[in-house]
């Protein structure tokens, strides 16, 4: 690791219900201790589910949560983005075993970004957005696509903003206006 970056998050949200049939949220996951933090970053998440039926949110959020931490976190590769993906493959099939089992048909999609010194790699599974805000210029952020699974990394600088959203939210608020 070159340098570590100080990082600033803004989640944009409305309260979520208890349950409902299509919800989006957003989690910052650190590891328990200081060692880890400092080998692998902190993740940042945003996924969305939607279903036929309801799902419990907390529960949702939580499993989400928990798979992401104990994937990446507990990964042995030393590769981020290997980690990143096994993480973000290992939530898409709980996530969907679950409501496939209760609920039929599931759309789900995830983002997870980390930043590992100054670099920031993306895992993207489904349909998200994210950007790169560098001098006062907002661009995509290139991703390399194979299905539905799209990967990136890049180097960041301290002025640098990176901006993740669901398809909807970043459809409905472009990222000029945030």
């Amino acid at each position: 690791m070159n340098k570590r970056l100080s990082i600033k998050v803004q989640k944009i949200s409305s309260p979520l219900p208890l349950s409902a049939s299509a919800f989006s949220n957003a989690v910052i996951i650190n590891p328990e201790d200081t060692t880890a933090l400092l080998k692998k970053g902190s993740l940042y998440a945003i996924f969305d589910v939607k279903a036929n039926s309801e799902f419990d949110i907390l529960l949702t959020t939580k499993i989400v949560n928990d798979i992401l931490h104990e994937s990446y976190f507990m990964s042995e590769t030393i590769s981020p983005i290997q980690a990143l993906e096994k993480a973000v493959l290992d939530v898409k099939e709980k996530i969907v075993n679950l409501a496939t089992h209760s609920l039929g048909n599931t759309d789900f999609n995830i983002i997870v970004a980390v930043l590992w010194g100054n670099v920031v790699y993306i895992v993207q599974y489904g349909k998200a957005k994210s950007y790169l805000v560098r001098d006062g210029a907002i661009n995509p952020i290139n991703a390399s696509s194979e299905g539905y699974f799209s990967v990136s990394s890049g180097v960041v600088k301290d002025s640098d903003a990176v901006i993740l959203g669901n398809q909807g939210f970043m459809d409905s608020i472009t990222p000029e206006r945030l």
